[in-house]
């Protein structure tokens, strides 16, 4: 996973960025800048570690694992979590 730092984030800088999104600390990203801001953070610091954990909140087990999707997709890795196969079961689980 090979990820350019456009905008030269220090580590420093990535991880206070990325300790406003907690669950703990819920920040609404408003702007596609604070949006690409965050993303920038995420990919600068996955790039630099052996492995990623990834706490998603969520209100049902298939919005945690569309977002958990979306963030596989953002790190690069290319896989499907939900699809027509499963969707059902997973409402099932959490009705």
């Amino acid at each position: 996973m090979s990820i350019e730092n456009n905008h030269n984030l220090t580590v420093v800088e990535a991880e206070k960025i990325l300790h406003q999104c907690t669950c703990q600390n819920i920040k609404i990203l408003e702007s596609p800048a604070e949006k690409d801001r965050v993303n920038e953070a995420i990919l600068l610091l996955a790039n630099l570690s052996d492995d990623q954990m990834l706490g998603i909140c969520a209100g049902s087990a298939t919005e945690a694992l569309s977002v958990l999707e979306s963030y596989l997709v953002a790190l690069g890795y290319n896989t499907t979590l939900i699809d027509d196969s499963n969707l059902d079961h997973l409402q099932d689980l959490f009705i």
